[in-house]
């Protein structure tokens, strides 16, 4: 197979990449998971580390809305979740009365 520079590239920045989402997956997962330990163990409410998740999912999603990656369709996906998301913190909330 002769070699080829361009493509060698491309495959070393889409490996590089899928690296950088499975560390950002993993960590993500463990400060999770941290919360969930914190919540059942001791009985705290970990919002520093929630904090951090949220904002580390919001500039990957800002990142991604300004690089055009959305589609129509992942875009009528996020407006149905965010109104069950509401609906769900909405029937949390009236049960806690």
């Amino acid at each position: 197979m002769p070699f080829n520079k361009d493509q060698d590239e491309i495959r070393a920045i889409a490996a590089e990449n899928v690296s950088y989402a499975l560390g950002y997956k993993f960590v993500t997962l463990l400060l999770l998971s941290d919360i969930l330990y914190r919540a059942w163990t001791k009985g705290e409410a970990a919002w520093d580390l929630m904090g951090l998740v949220l904002g580390s999912g919001l500039l990957v999603t800002l990142y991604q809305a300004k690089s055009r990656m959305f589609t129509a369709r992942w875009k009528q996906y996020a407006g149905l979740l965010l109104i069950l998301l509401a609906l769900v913190s909405a029937l949390l909330l009236w049960g806690r009365r």
